[in-house]
């Protein structure tokens, strides 16, 4: 009864996984055309407003660079998902972890709001990963961790080197994932909000996986925090290596 209840419970989870793949590959195709056409349409007012207007500091400025950076953001998101085999790995490059965590901190601003961002960046090397894939990782569990810390709360966003792994720890101000749910967390379409698709953590642990990595719920004092562990890219692994001799 047990391995028919394990099985049950697999088959479940891949039809779901199934379904979410179905609707994110028409999602991409419906989006990608009016994602490159706001990325263009924002390239072309830069360009028709005068200097002043532009520039970074300006009010202006910092929000053409938000709606540039969040349509290319959705633009590279839905060009990978369209050539995206699920059960596969992503193809990965060793990139800067700080500038992914920035990036994603911006696209995740609207959740953030009322919110204190708390940044505790130890590590600054390299991880392997999609950049666009990875940034959206990211913004999933920010924005998890928005709605739990709630108005006057704090998101903290950690790294750090641990036992030769790349560690991005996600915690907040909120009470923390009851027991019982905790099994459920990560199945597609669960949630406990009354406005949420329950694909966020879902896609998140997905994405995690395809990176090689693993997504973790961490028991933090009476609360709980998300952890993302991947290994080092080849590079950092060797200078890591060099720096212990």
């Amino acid at each position: 009864q047990l391995r028919q209840r394990e099985r049950a419970v697999r088959l479940s989870e891949s039809e779901k996984l199934s379904s979410l793949a179905v609707l994110s590959a028409g999602l991409a195709h419906e989006f990608r055309n009016p994602a490159n056409g706001i990325v263009n349409a924002v390239d072309v007012v830069m360009a028709a407003l005068p200097r002043e207007l532009t520039e970074s500091g300006t009010v202006t400025g910092d929000m053409l660079e938000v709606i540039g950076t969040s349509a290319s953001q959705l633009s590279a998101l839905c060009g990978q998902l369209l050539g995206f085999v699920a059960p596969g790995e992503l193809s990965r490059t060793p990139q800067p972890l700080t500038p992914l965590i920035e990036r994603a901190s911006v696209l995740a601003s609207g959740p953030l709001e009322a919110r204190e961002l708390r940044l505790r960046l130890d590590y600054d090397g390299d991880v392997a990963c999609a950049p666009p894939f990875f940034v959206q990782l990211l913004v999933n569990l920010i924005d998890n961790a928005a709605a739990a810390a709630g108005e006057g709360g704090w998101v903290e966003i950690q790294t750090s080197l641990r036992d030769g792994l790349v560690v991005v720890r996600v915690s907040d101000s909120g009470p923390g994932v009851p027991v019982a749910l905790r099994d459920k967390i990560f199945q597609p379409f669960f949630t406990t909000r009354a406005e949420g698709t329950g694909l966020g953590l879902a896609v998140a642990q997905q994405i995690t996986k395809q990176h090689g990595g693993r997504l973790e719920l961490v028991p933090r004092g009476g609360a709980t925090a998300f952890e993302l562990l991947f290994p080092l890219p080849v590079e950092q692994e060797s200078m890591h290596a060099q720096r212990a001799v």
